[in-house]
């Protein structure tokens, strides 16, 4: 189930969101593109489907229906579970452009952003105005969606109060509420664990409540990996893993650092007076140690 795993990579931008801010770097536009172009072909793929099965619903006998809505239900299940990483990656655009680090994401993810809001509206109308929709699957459904939009917001939390998250959050109350808890910029292990006890709850409640087969899965792959391929790799350790923040809050200190005492010694930077005596010293100081049995 790809669809499932859109919402870990968008935890993993959540986790790291921050960080990705930090380093002002932008991200790589071939794996924009490339994300781009899937996000566009799924797109399609599912206003295809729903034009479809609507045309469906409303030709066949009230028996046909229900084999009708168990092909649609995998749609409408798609598009919610793939809400997440668009507004996520949408919130880290604008945030990349509003700081002026990269002026390309914010365009792309924002289009991808709108083209999706725009299914997932027609997906919740036909939700309740399709015949024959069986009950458990339009509670079910409902279910579904009002998890993945509680979560959408905890994940964008954690990018903590910013212009990116509050515009693509679904409640902007509920918003800063989450940003307030999980989204300080002090790295604590108590957040970290609160966090991570968070992810692991909402990835067990998808394996029992999500409905089992994705209606793209190549799509959702690919999507999954161009989202992925946005990380560079100098972000990542000797083992695999993601710096922290905290990592790159004390690089940069380090380089600061090493600049300022670069700096200090230097004798270029010096005043012309100091340095013509630090050149006099030097030279005493060499023919005293030229001399031995000179007193």
């Amino acid at each position: 189930m790809y669809a499932t795993r859109l919402v870990e990579i968008a935890a993993l931008f959540s986790w790291h969101g921050k960080s990705i801010s930090y380093v002002r770097q932008g991200l790589p536009l071939p794996a924009l593109n490339a994300y781009w172009i899937a996000n566009r072909q799924r797109t399609d793929q599912w206003n295809e489907a729903i034009y479809v099965y609507r045309s469906q619903l409303e030709l066949v006998g009230s028996a046909k229906r229900i084999a009708v809505w168990s092909q649609l239900r995998r749609v409408i299940s798609e598009v919610f579970l793939s809400d997440a990483l668009t507004r996520m990656l949408a919130a880290i655009g604008a945030e990349l452009e509003r700081e002026n680090i990269d002026e390309d994401a914010s365009p792309i993810t924002a289009s991808v952003a709108a083209s999706h809001a725009e299914v997932r509206q027609r997906c919740m109308k036909l939700m309740l105005e399709g015949p024959g929709q069986p009950t458990s699957d339009a509670v079910q459904l409902n279910r579904l969606r009002v998890h993945l939009e509680e979560w959408g917001d905890m994940l964008l939390g954690q990018l903590g109060d910013c212009h990116g998250s509050r515009l693509h959050c679904h409640n902007l109350e509920r918003l800063l509420e989450w940003s307030q808890d999980g989204g300080s910029d002090c790295d604590t292990d108590t957040q970290s664990i609160s966090t991570q006890l968070r992810f692991l709850g909402m990835r067990r409640w998808l394996t029992h409540h999500a409905f089992q087969g994705d209606a793209n899965p190549n799509l959702n792959y690919t999507i999954g990996q161009s989202a992925v391929a946005m990380l560079r790799p100098e972000w990542f350790d000797s083992v695999g893993c993601l710096h922290s923040l905290a990592y790159h809050r004390l690089q940069s200190i380090i380089s600061e650092t090493d600049g300022m005492v670069a700096s200090l010694l230097s004798t270029a930077s010096l005043p012309p007076q100091t340095t013509e005596t630090h050149d006099l010293l030097e030279q005493f100081r060499q023919a005293k140690l030229g001399d031995p049995f000179r007193r």
